[in-house]
């Protein structure tokens, strides 16, 4: 009798077992097959930013003989130096390499412009890098502006920190290093209209052999010339 009471007992507790095992799969798959009443926070699509030279780019970047000299720093281009005129960068201005450079122009974005990359040989056997780089500069481009675009360049063009920058004037200012038998320039180039009104930044950064200097500063002098008022 004992024996079969005990049986019973099993089997009561098997079934209870069964039956809650059961109903948690239904409340399990339940939960599974509910919507989630949870929100994510997913961000609406936006459109994408307007292109940094909206007006410029259509602009023929031709090239002006009739132009003021603007020297940023050392010596302009000779008369007597072979010369090609590069108008075909994407670039809203024309400037002016020694002939045989070889140029690239760059993605265009709407934070850093246009940007172009140039060499003076080969790509194993060049010695001097030009970096061009435009942008627009909105809202009059007012002093606090200037500063941040000339602080804000890409990664591998940007000059050391703590480099020390020299103004001309309210339009430009350059910084230079010369390290390891290398001369780097860099250039903030803000183009004025309507008297004080900025209207782009030309960001330039070149480096080449301390010998090549001249040359360097004279490519700078040219950009300056050709993108400023």
């Amino acid at each position: 009798m004992r024996h079969a009471s005990r049986w019973t007992v099993l089997a009561v507790v098997g079934i209870l077992v069964l039956t809650v095992a059961f109903f948690a799969g239904t409340l399990v798959r339940s939960a599974l097959q509910r919507p989630s009443n949870v929100v994510r926070a997913v961000p609406k699509p936006t459109a994408s930013p307007s292109p940094p030279f909206v007006g410029w780019a259509a602009r023929p970047p031709g090239f002006s003989t009739t132009k003021q000299p603007m020297p940023l720093v050392g010596p302009m281009f000779d008369p007597t130096q072979d010369l090609a005129v590069r108008g075909d960068l994407g670039l809203p201005f024309a400037f002016r390499l020694p002939k045989g450079w070889a140029c690239v122009p760059l993605t265009t974005d709407a934070t850093y412009g246009i940007r172009s990359d140039c060499v003076d040989g080969g790509a194993a056997s060049f010695k001097i890098q030009l970096r061009v780089m435009a942008r627009d500069c909105r809202g009059g481009c007012p002093t606090a502006v200037r500063q941040q675009l000339t602080a804000n360049w890409p990664g591998l063009w940007a000059p050391p920190t703590g480099t020390d920058w020299t103004a001309v004037g309210a339009s430009a200012s350059y910084a230079q290093v010369t390290a390891t038998g290398r001369y780097h320039l860099w250039a903030s180039l803000f183009t004025i209209s309507n008297g004080t009104q900025g209207r782009m930044q030309v960001a330039v950064a070149v480096d080449g052999p301390v010998t090549d200097t001249r040359l360097t500063q004279q490519i700078v002098n040219d950009i300056r010339t050709q993108a400023g008022p």
